[in-house]
């Protein structure tokens, strides 16, 4: 949307297809105050013009947070340059985190990505990437052999963002747009729900969503950390979505290193102390997390799994309940 978000070149396995963010949002866009629509590339600031509503431009993206938006309030993002909205590691501490290994693994998110990419990458398609964060790249590298038009926002202001926006508002028209994509997101939500409707409102028809949620992991991102999701809770939220595929992202290895490298951190109140446990424990058992890849998609895997994955495409009415209780327990990896 913004002059730095503009084509790639061709993709790098020969085929010479474009992965587009937007650089035009003309048609897109409505006002978060009033719902009316509004026109603009999205380069530059807009005016609503219904209730006057001015969106500004910071970091080369377009601001289009509610006025009333408590967490999260549009002057926020006045000035141009750095600042975070979201808490997160830096200086010292960030380096410390770095020396270590990660906590995680992640079993499907490369190859469900470019399954969604195969299937629905054509030149008509606009996926949204919810909390992109620094993701922006990665996702990009997925999808370059495609000709969709990929358009990233976020909340806070230190992301690789082309549109500052809340997911309990999104700027966007009905029906506009064929791919929602959000992956660790819905966790840092006040109300998962409402952002759940608000995907399936501006999706169209055929539109699907693909969302990555934890269910046992400690808290990260401090008090911007609400909530978690069991694989039927995780059904539930996407009930006006017809399941396409669901199952494990990371497992109970994954579970168990982050419960170790947090049980170390507990035991000093001493913060320089509770960081270097919680490194050498990161040291220590950093390997477990490889366990998931031998548990894979098993029932147990999955009641116990670190985060868990939900892929479904758009329907009017919700889904029975007694059909996500049924489910339970059962293998649908990625229907394509």
């Amino acid at each position: 949307m913004s002059a730095r978000a503009n084509e790639t070149g061709p993709g790098k396995f020969g085929r010479g297809a474009l992965v587009r963010t937007s650089a035009n949002l003309d048609g897109l866009l409505e006002c978060v105050e009033c719902t009316t629509a509004i026109e603009g590339r999205g380069d530059a600031p807009i005016t609503c013009p219904h209730c006057a509503r001015v969106y500004e431009i910071c970091n080369g993206a377009l601001v289009m947070m509610h006025s009333g938006n408590a967490l999260f309030p549009p002057q926020a993002y006045a000035a141009e340059e750095g600042g975070r909205t979201m808490q997160g590691a830096t200086g010292a501490r960030a380096r410390i985190k770095g020396l270590a290994p990660s906590r995680s693994v992640n079993l499907v998110r490369a190859e469900n990505l470019k399954k969604i990419a195969r299937e629905r990458g054509g030149p008509n398609e606009r996926i949204l990437i919810i909390g992109c964060g620094h993701q922006k790249q990665e996702i990009l590298d997925l999808f370059e052999e495609t000709q969709a038009e990929l358009i990233f926002c976020d909340v806070d202001k230190a992301s690789d963002t082309d549109l500052y926006c809340d997911s309990h508002r999104l700027p966007f028209r009905d029906g506009c747009l064929t791919g929602v994509i959000t992956t660790a997101v819905l966790e840092h939500v006040l109300k998962p729900w409402v952002v759940a409707e608000e995907i399936h409102r501006v999706l169209r028809a055929d539109g699907y969503v693909y969302s990555e949620v934890p269910f046992l992991q400690a808290v990260h991102e401090g008090p911007y950390d609400f909530t978690r999701f069991t694989m039927s809770g995780h059904r539930l939220l996407f009930e006006k979505f017809d399941e396409r595929g669901s199952g494990v992202v990371a497992g109970p290895g994954t579970s168990l290193t982050w419960a170790l490298t947090e049980y170390f951190r507990a035991l000093s109140g001493n913060r320089k102390v509770a960081a270097a446990l919680r490194l050498l424990a990161q040291l220590l058992f950093f390997w477990v997390k490889f366990t998931d890849h031998f548990l894979g998609q098993s029932r147990r895997a999955q009641e116990a799994a670190s985060c868990t994955f939900f892929y479904g495409t758009r329907r009017e009415d919700a889904v029975d309940p007694q059909d996500i209780i049924a489910r339970y327990g059962k293998s649908n990896f990625f229907h394509t």
